[in-house]
């Protein structure tokens, strides 16, 4: 029995963290991310987490919103990053918030109830076009991909297309989208279906580059068959 106690006093220090901020969503200025806490019974165990990457010039407090409310009605952690791109056309961007995920999950689930192994990663426009290029440098990290008007293989996801199979995306995507031409945005899902992945995608007949936040919902929806 002694040797169960420091197992114990985790799962105590796990809850009584998630707890204390069930439902809320924390500022981390210095590291510049958002973590939003899920409002989850005290009977579950260890909680997927979903990594979020906003668009070009947009900062990470207005689109954690998008995602805020459908990741803590399924259970999911939250993390949103604010990003500062420089060039969509290579991978360095993507590299470097890799490894700012990692430290950053890794750092959180020390003190939550975060299953580290059950990583999901989705983003909006350039967003999410980073989170597919991650997807695809990684894919043995990302359980599935969710991206929003991001119908564009950038950040050096070409180079890495051969990881594509069997991996899991969702895209939704506007036909008015002039950001990212229908015509681009299908052969991009054409490319990654000819190398193996599952795709899945929901088109807009009036949909513009910016859509719904029950677009956002959809995916966390999705999600959570996994």
């Amino acid at each position: 029995m002694a040797r169960a106690k420091p197992l114990i006093l985790l799962i105590v220090v796990f809850y009584c963290a998630s707890y204390a901020y069930a439902g809320k969503i924390i500022e981390m200025p210095h590291e510049r991310y958002y973590l939003g806490i899920p409002q989850v019974p005290l009977s579950e165990k260890r909680m997927p987490v979903l990594i979020c990457l906003p668009g070009w010039g947009v900062e990470a407090k207005n689109d954690v919103a998008m995602w805020a409310f459908p990741a803590n009605k399924n259970g999911f952690f939250l993390i949103e990053l604010d990003i500062d791109y420089t060039s969509p056309y290579t991978d360095t961007d993507a590299r470097l918030v890799y490894e700012r995920i990692l430290l950053i999950v890794a750092a959180n689930a020390s003190k939550y109830n975060i299953d580290g192994g059950k990583i999901f990663i989705a983003g909006t426009s350039a967003g999410g076009m980073m989170a597919v290029s991650l997807s695809l440098m990684h894919p043995e990290k990302f359980v599935a991909v969710g991206a929003i008007s991001a119908g564009r293989l950038g950040f050096g996801a070409v180079k890495f297309i051969n990881e594509a199979k069997g991996k899991e995306y969702y895209f939704f995507h506007g036909q008015r989208d002039k950001s990212i031409p229908i015509s681009e945005f299908y052969k991009t899902v054409q490319v990654l279906k000819d190398h193996g992945a599952k795709v899945h995608f929901e088109v807009l007949p009036e949909g513009e580059h910016t859509l719904p936040s029950s677009c956002y919902r959809e995916v966390l929806d999705w999600f959570k068959q996994f």
